[in-house]
């Protein structure tokens, strides 16, 4: 699974560029990867629907809703509506741009791989630390009601990431695990500045997590790097499921014209690509 290890490690594997954009409108287990595909479209538009509604009622539903920007699951839960928003605008440009004989336009759709790409490897390992921390922390069953909108925000976030890296036909790079850092010191940073400022969570606390407490800052900032190196290793989790992925569709569905489309696939690319050089 990591016999390719030592070529992840290459500084050019920080950047969110690939040779061969057509994984980010693919899935990993449809037959033909040149083409986009109707089911794996039915597939993306179907999530995000259920993340953008469910997102949406996080908003609706809550009691204090100018409290709501300032938590980290409802962070974690934008940025996964997002990233299943944008794979299903490229999904969808490609399809209707291929339908329509004006299959030129796919490269124009593809552009916004990246951005993609940054935001589902935040979003994965994110989803999966939120889930585990909530359930093994902060969630007090004496105190608090078990809800669907408590379940869709902490429970589903985690399922539908799951299952989507093992959907999905683009890898996860072990050096993307800068982009959840990033997230997650911006995240913490807010959190000072939103108490140095004065703010209050829901229940009127000066603290938005109680293990995220800036009254004891050398005991936050422990917490802070603990949680830093928790995410990183669900990054690699990440990580791991991504290569087991690939390794079981080339164990068991590589067909010879899998590999026949590649040198035309990395053309594209190199067009593709001339926009973030």
């Amino acid at each position: 699974m990591f016999g390719n290890l030592w070529s992840q490690l290459s500084l050019k594997n920080f950047l969110a560029k690939h040779d061969n954009p057509y994984v980010f409108i693919s899935s990993q287990w449809q037959n033909d990867k040149s083409v986009p595909n109707g089911k794996y479209l039915i597939y993306r538009i179907t999530v995000t629907i259920y993340l953008f509604l469910t997102w949406l009622l996080s908003i609706v539903l809550d009691n204090v809703v100018d409290k709501w920007p300032i938590y980290l699951t409802n962070w974690g839960y934008t940025t996964c509506t997002l990233q299943s928003l944008l794979a299903s605008l490229m999904l969808l440009g490609s399809y209707v741009s291929m339908r329509r004989g004006k299959g030129e336009l796919i490269k124009t759709f593809w552009k916004a791989y990246p951005v993609y790409w940054i935001l589902n490897t935040i979003a994965t390992p994110t989803a999966f630390g939120i889930t585990t921390i909530y359930w093994s922390i902060i969630y007090d069953p004496k105190k608090m009601n078990f809800t669907a909108i408590n379940f869709f925000v902490h429970g589903s976030n985690s399922l539908v990431m799951f299952f989507d890296v093992w959907i999905v036909c683009h890898p996860i790079k072990l050096l993307h695990f800068i982009y959840p850092i990033i997230f997650g010191v911006f995240y913490v940073s807010f959190s000072a500045v939103y108490f140095v400022a004065g703010g209050t969570a829901r229940g009127g606390t000066k603290y938005i997590y109680k293990f995220v407490d800036w009254e004891h800052p050398f005991s936050t900032i422990l917490t802070c790097l603990g949680i830093t190196c928790f995410l990183l290793l669900l990054h690699l989790l990440s990580y791991g499921l991504s290569q087991a992925r690939m390794k079981l569709h080339e164990t068991c569905c590589v067909k010879k014209h899998d590999v026949s489309t590649r040198d035309q696939r990395k053309r594209d690319a190199a067009y593709v690509n001339d926009v973030f050089c």
